[in-house]
């Protein structure tokens, strides 16, 4: 959800755990107060520990406008990842980190995903920039979660549109007015 608080928008993330019927409690366990979000949250196990986390992409009010320009921006965004503990959201975040995200022309959303890690070994990042799609990968360090630099990367043409296709990212298409080109990262 999000409000108003003194002339300022944030976005409130509410956790409800499940009642035991295959329902949902009505009384939420925790909240998380966040800057406006650019994405839909995530559900995903990112650090490869068999739980799921939550990710969040916040960016700055300010750059709001972006969604609704004719031209292809850059937004400043924050990527958090929250572990969930029992019915609480584990602060501080495991990784909290700036990222600069393309925001598309005028019907377009921006493309931050994270994959999901298996077998104990954290998942990576997605990032479309302006001109390139990316993958960065997640380590863990002391007990928190790490961004690498890029290892691998694929350009993104100019006017082009940048789409996940499925829900752990592993399929992502670049369109143009006249090819369509298919992605895959290979963990």
């Amino acid at each position: 959800t999000s409000t108003s608080r003194d002339e300022e928008v944030e976005a409130r993330v509410d956790l409800h755990l499940a009642d035991g019927t295959s329902g949902w409690q009505t009384r939420r366990s925790a909240r998380l107060r966040l800057q406006p979000l650019g994405l839909p949250p995530q559900l995903v196990d990112a650090d490869g520990d068999g739980r799921d986390e939550l990710v969040c992409v916040s960016i700055r009010t300010s750059a709001m406008r972006a969604f609704t320009g004719s031209t292809k921006t850059t937004l400043d965004a924050q990527l958090t990842v929250f572990e969930i503990d029992g019915a609480a959201f584990v602060q501080p975040p495991a990784l909290n980190v700036p990222l600069q995200i393309a925001a598309g022309s005028r019907g377009t959303s921006p493309v931050v995903r994270v994959r999901p890690g298996r077998r104990g070994v954290p998942g990576d990042v997605l990032i479309a920039g302006e001109a390139l799609l990316e993958r960065r990968l997640l380590g863990r360090r002391s007990g928190s979660l790490r961004l690498a630099d890029a290892d691998a990367q694929a350009r993104v043409p100019d006017g082009a549109r940048v789409l996940v296709t499925d829900e752990l990212g592993d399929d992502v298409l670049i369109l143009t007015e006249r090819e369509v080109r298919h992605v895959r990262f290979r963990r």
